[in-house]
Order: C-alpha cells, then structure tokens, then sequence
C-alpha cells in the first residue's frame, strides 16, 4: 500500500520533545489545506529529515534510492519501481519522486544481452563514482550470505585482488559490510561471482553458500 511504520522508544521527556515539535510544526494551516492534524504531522515528521545535513557516503549525501526502468518514467508501462530497503512501490509513486527538483537522477545504462555495464581495468584501485554508484544500484545489500546491510552503508571489495592482477570493473566488485569485508580477507572466505549475479562463497570448513541477486520484477 506504498506506508510503512516506524516507531522509536524514547525517554519521556525526548518523546515530549518530538509531539512539541511536530504539533508546533503541524499548527500552522493554509487557506484550502485539506490535510487532517495527524497528516500534517506525519508530512512535517519527513520534512524534519529531508532538511537534515549528514556527512557523505560513497562521494554522496544519504539519501533513499529508487530505482525505476526509464520506460517507466516515461509513462509507456506501469511496472514496479524499487524502493531500497522497503520493496516494489507503484510506478505513480516512483513517477512522484522522480518529479522532485530536489532529487538526484543516475543513468545506468546496460546491454540487454549481457548486462555488460562499466571496464576500468587495470587503470586504478579505487572505483570511479559512476562505477561505484552502479555497484551499489545492483547488489543493493552487502552480499555475504544472510547479510541485508544497506550497500549504501558497504566498503566495495574487489573479487580478485588488485594488488595480485585483478581488475578494477562491474564484475570485479561487490559491497561487503566492515565486518565481512574483515572475514572475506582475514577468515578464509572466498567468493565467486558468476554472469547471472549471483554470488557463490565457500566457507573455511568447505560449505557453500550462493547468495542470488536481488528481483527487480
């Protein structure tokens, strides 16, 4: 239904704080404000983060990310967007949030055939911003097994190591949590990703584990 809730357990005196603030913000009422109260008050909660300042991540403010095929914005089908760390949300609403002037667009184009994307190769370690924006836009979460962090929130780690050869391109990279990241390099671990997305990780003892990618459908 494109809602969710969220709920915090506050000392009373900070939840005072929070309804003070909100009622203060949500009193104020334009002529033809069709609004309840308690509208008001959830449009001024989001407000209160969307004028947040916050330090970067991967060479970007935080910020939700929405991805949509172009098809779509442009009115020709109704397919689902994805919203991160939600789910599918319809493509009125994606069309909605695309439309805000405040938004950042990033173009990530693909062959249909191969899903070939972005080669770098051997010409730096460090991924370019387009390239680390289209990895993280992919795996959406860190890909080691049964882990759901944010990429977002993820360091990139090369599949093969650069230092020993490895390449510096879509293939090559994933996002591994801090923790994970630490495992996959001082643990044991390792990991292989094949030309469907999917990740196949073996364990110190043997096991294996194959982590799929995320469904865009």
């Amino acid at each position: 239904d494109g809602v969710t809730e969220l709920s915090a357990l506050l000392p009373a005196e900070g939840a005072a704080l929070v309804k003070t603030v909100l009622d203060s913000l949500a009193a104020g009422k334009s002529s033809g404000e069709t609004r309840t109260l308690d509208q008001r008050r959830a449009d001024c909660f989001v407000d209160v983060f969307a004028r947040s300042s916050l330090p970067e991540q991967h060479g970007h403010r935080p910020a939700i990310q929405v991805t949509v095929a172009a098809s779509t914005l442009l009115g020709c089908d109704e397919r689902p967007a994805e919203l991160d760390g939600y789910g599918p949300i319809t493509a009125q609403t994606a069309r909605r949030i695309a439309a805000d002037r405040t938004g950042t667009w990033r173009r990530i184009l693909t062959d249909p055939t191969t899903s070939q994307v972005l080669e770098f190769g051997r010409k730096t370690y460090r991924p370019p911003q387009n390239l680390t924006d289209h990895v993280i836009a992919r795996d959406k979460t860190c890909v080691f097994p049964h882990c759901r962090r944010p990429a977002r929130h993820c360091e990139l780690d090369h599949g093969d190591p650069w230092c020993t050869g490895g390449h510096t391109d879509a293939d090559a990279l994933h996002p591994l949590c801090t923790r994970h990241h630490h495992a996959r390099h001082n643990a044991g671990w390792t990991v292989t990703r094949h030309p469907d997305g999917s990740y196949h990780w073996t364990s110190p003892t043997g096991h294996t584990h194959v982590v799929h990618p995320p469904d865009d459908s």
